[in-house]
């Protein structure tokens, strides 16, 4: 492995020395305390990034940054990609369903970080698939490009069923956790402290598959490959990697806050069923938002919905194809 596995490596393992804290300290949510956990957390993050930099590195799997370098244009892509797919989460997991909060945060603190907070994390998780992808290609691969095979007969009714379905179900999702709302006192905005009230849990689950839906009618749209794509013509990298990162990422992240609680879980369905205090159902949905940030930058972006949902084989073909196109040049 590279410097920037072990890097990486190190970064994660010196990143629980905050387990070494005393809990007493964080038990008031001041700003000092806030700002320390900040800093174990952004650790924590660079050495996922810088580790599974790595993997793909060692297993030529596609690069991401290089990706985003291509121009100005596709940076801004990225940049907008990255941090639409967060506040799509917060919106949906954190304003209306009420899933978690952050005690050590101040309210302008909050809305500085939103977006490029988002970002970082945004990159933390997609470094983590592609890294499990880049493994799993190479173990398992393929002899043609199934994600960009013609479309089968059906598949222009299922998504466009899925888009205009999606499109009301967003709207049901929605308009039910306004009107829940509005039955009990209203809507309150509150990204600190836990409010007593939180709309039933399905409806967000409703809204996240129907974003999906809406994203995957774009992408057909757009003639790209994508997720349900991908399984329906029997390239499954891209779910077992999914499954793979997501599992992965939710036990060493979790077990990053099980201490001090830098963020906190409410109004989780079934609470008293969990792994380290932490709601089993949290790690049950975590494969879901990794479909959400790797989804929605395909619409905007083609170029994500090849390196998210296509075959390695296919980026590498590609870039031959213009490293040659230039030579000639």
């Amino acid at each position: 492995m590279s410097k920037k596995f072990w890097l990486g490596l190190l970064l994660i393992v010196l990143s629980y020395l905050q387990w070494l804290m005393p809990k007493s300290w964080f038990m008031h949510h001041h700003f000092v305390a806030g700002c320390v956990l900040t800093f174990f957390v952004t650790m924590f993050f660079v050495g996922v990034i810088l580790l599974c930099g790595g993997i793909s590195d060692k297993f030529k799997g596609a690069e991401m940054f290089g990706t985003a370098r291509r121009s100005r244009k596709e940076l801004v892509l990225f940049i907008l990609a990255a941090g639409l797919s967060g506040i799509v989460l917060e919106v949906f997991a954190q304003w209306l369903g009420k899933l978690w909060i952050y005690p050590f945060f101040l309210p302008w603190i909050y809305w500085i970080v939103l977006f490029p907070g988002f970002v970082f994390y945004w990159v933390t998780i997609v470094k983590s698939y592609m890294a499990a992808k880049a493994v799993i290609d190479d173990a398992w691969p393929q002899k043609r490009s199934r994600a960009t095979e013609p479309y089968y007969v059906f598949e222009p009714a299922l998504y466009t069923v899925f888009g205009i379905g999606g499109i009301f179900a967003l709207a049901y999702a929605v308009a039910h956790q306004l009107a829940a709302y509005q039955l009990h006192g209203g809507f309150t905005f509150d990204v600190i402290a836990s409010v007593p009230f939180a709309p039933p849990f399905h409806y967000m689950i409703i809204g996240f598959f129907a974003v999906w839906g809406i994203a995957e009618w774009g992408l057909y749209l757009r003639k790209s490959p994508s997720a349900l794509r991908s399984m329906l013509h029997g390239y499954w990298a891209p779910t077992f990697a999914i499954l793979l990162s997501a599992a992965a990422l939710a036990f060493f992240m979790e077990t990053q806050n099980v201490m001090h609680h830098h963020w906190i879980y409410t109004h989780w369905p079934w609470p008293d069923s969990n792994v380290l205090g932490v709601p089993t159902t949290v790690f049950l949905t975590w494969p879901l938002h990794y479909v959400i940030f790797m989804i929605i930058p395909g619409v905007i972006a083609p170029i994500w919905a090849r390196v998210f949902w296509a075959e390695q084989s296919t980026m590498l073909t590609k870039s031959a194809a213009k490293t040659s196109v230039s030579a000639k040049s």
